[in-house]
């Protein structure tokens, strides 16, 4: 009987444990991982000489979290390395007035900053133009990617 009651005590122990001490060391694990990531982010997105203009064609578009446009870069020398389809994908942050009136097939001029930070990161535009209209600034577009990153990776 006193085997039954410390093999059950130990159980309730392992349980707790794997219950609430394993998803504390987690938590704690992401936030000490975030923090470098995301100061490292803020600090190359905050530089403007990091970006670049370019044009180019939107081959896809994919609106079901983040606006996700596919572009085949038309500019020549870029920095922006391209996928196996031979186009990169960019997302959009913040509030979507240019979608609407831009669609697949477009020529649209854009800027973005081409360094990867981690796997699945996706290239952001923070301006967008088409046909000499101005659907994201630099400015507001800059100024709501780097909101993104801090709610993000807070």
């Amino acid at each position: 009987m006193l085997k039954k009651a410390k093999l059950s005590l130990l159980l309730i122990i392992v349980i707790s444990l794997i219950i609430f001490v394993f998803p504390l060391c987690f938590t704690i694990f992401l936030c000490t991982f975030n923090a470098p990531l995301r100061n490292k982010m803020l600090e190359y997105y905050s530089n403007d000489s990091n970006y670049e203009k370019l044009d180019g064609i939107i081959v896809t578009m994919d609106n079901t979290v983040e606006p996700l446009l596919g572009i085949d870069i038309l500019t020549e020398n870029h920095e922006f390395p391209l996928n196996t389809d031979g186009y990169q994908n960019f997302i959009i942050i913040g509030d979507g007035d240019w979608m609407d009136d831009i669609k697949v097939g477009d020529e649209i001029s854009f800027v973005s900053a081409p360094m990867y930070f981690y796997n699945g990161h996706q290239l952001p535009i923070v301006s967008l133009e088409k046909d000499g209209q101005m659907y994201l600034s630099f400015e507001r577009g800059k100024e709501e990617y780097l909101q993104w990153i801090q709610e993000t990776f807070d």
